[in-house]
């Protein structure tokens, strides 16, 4: 989440790589529901035209995906939908506008739970090099650490851990990023959504300017001081709020 992607540390490198599944299957998944969502309500839109699918070529733009793996933050293809094939327009498009952030949540939390699944089955087979948590932290550290400790079946074995770890880390900081009211964003269509029918013209002419308000705000979280707390704090605290029950689950058992 730094302009360092253009000095590629090796650590740096190492982190994007690990991320890039978890980006995947993030984009794929959120579209997914979204599509699922609206079909439940009514909608057959995005059904009809292929959206009801994990399949990354469906969901992926290539331009977001780019800023995704440079600076930690991009988007998908739009779900297409219509909401005047809802029964109650205001509300079931926001439970349809909802079921994309709320996909992250769950997203998070299955990785996570996954995550501490098959450490615990790795803790048994002496494959770990650490605890649970620290695999959100630097993955070129833990596999640096699997290197010279459990051999490369085991470096394998932690980089996959490291993916799960950052699969739930990128599924709940997208998830908190893309309700932050942007053009286009989901806070932005939820808003927009219960606003007036006589502010959609202003609307239309601030959506024409969405790709260039998204890259200043990118740019922003990089050179303004502590503005990327509005993301991190509640990813952080969703993040590890998750982790603080499974681990007390996992205490059960070990």
């Amino acid at each position: 989440m730094s302009l360092s992607a253009f000095n590629m540390p090796v650590s740096y490198i190492v982190q994007r790589l690990l991320g890039i599944p978890g980006f995947m299957l993030f984009l794929c998944f959120r579209g997914f529901c979204e599509a699922w969502t609206a079909m439940k309500l009514g909608d057959n839109t995005a059904y009809m035209n292929g959206y009801l699918t994990m399949n990354p070529k469906k969901h992926i733009n290539p331009i977001g995906f780019i800023f995704l793996i440079l600076f930690g933050f991009g988007f998908s293809n739009p779900v297409p939908t219509n909401s005047r094939n809802y029964k109650n327009i205001k509300k079931d498009n926001a439970i349809q506008i909802l079921s994309a952030p709320l996909s992250g949540v769950v997203l998070m939390f299955l990785a996570s739970f996954v995550l501490y699944l098959f450490w615990f089955i790795g803790l048994k087979l002496n494959l770990v090099v650490d605890i649970p948590i620290s695999y959100y932290g630097s993955g070129y550290g833990i596999l640096q650490s699997a290197v010279t400790t459990v051999g490369t079946g085991g470096v394998l074995y932690n980089a996959f851990l490291c993916i799960l770890a950052q699969t739930a880390s990128v599924s709940i900081y997208l998830a908190i990023f893309f309700l932050l009211p942007l053009p286009g964003f989901d806070g932005y269509r939820l808003i927009a959504n219960f606003l007036p029918y006589k502010f959609y013209s202003a609307l239309y002419k601030i959506e024409k300017y969405n790709m260039y308000i998204f890259i200043i705000f990118i740019l922003l979280l990089d050179f303004v001081p502590g503005l990327s707390y509005i993301i991190s704090a509640p990813a952080n605290a969703v993040l590890f709020g998750s982790n603080w029950i499974l681990s007390k689950i996992l205490a059960l058992f070990v």
